[in-house]
């Protein structure tokens, strides 16, 4: 596997592990305040004597903008901002940055001078890319 692999293999599985942080973090706000709507307009349903179907109501709302947010996630996590990531977790000095937000070809009046600077920019950040393991999450303590 060659270095431009490595790098594009470790952006991607970046970008994969912060959406789908981006999604828990969008679940765990959104579920609970649906759960507590549901319950606080049941009590509230049940003081006034009204119908309990009617507690559903303000839950399917917090849902519909769970819905839409979690639609709107993947949208957020742009490559610039995984880059920018790996750059300050690896010390890589807007190395990955400048690979992502480079344009695929792009006419040059020294051609041989920017193939050069690609290849010393692609092996340095793939010299980065190796040492850099992803933080283990701490066990959790037995009971």
């Amino acid at each position: 596997m060659d270095n431009l692999d490595k790098l594009s293999q470790l952006i991607a599985s970046t970008r994969y592990r912060a959406l789908q942080q981006r999604r828990v973090n969008t679940l765990g706000f959104f579920l609970p305040l649906g759960v507590a709507l549901f319950f606080l307009a049941d009590v509230l349903l049940y003081s006034f004597s009204l119908p309990s179907v009617f507690a559903l109501i303000l839950p399917l709302i917090v849902l519909c903008f769970m819905l839409n947010s979690l639609r709107r996630d993947k949208k957020t996590v742009r490559q610039e901002t995984i880059a920018t990531l790996l750059d300050e977790k690896t010390d890589g000095k807007e190395r990955f940055l400048t690979l992502v937000t480079l344009p695929p070809s792009r006419p040059s009046e020294y051609p041989d001078a920017s193939a050069s600077f690609l290849t010393q920019l692609r092996s340095e950040a793939a010299r980065k890319a190796a040492f850099f393991r992803a933080r283990a999450r701490p066990a959790l303590p037995a009971r």
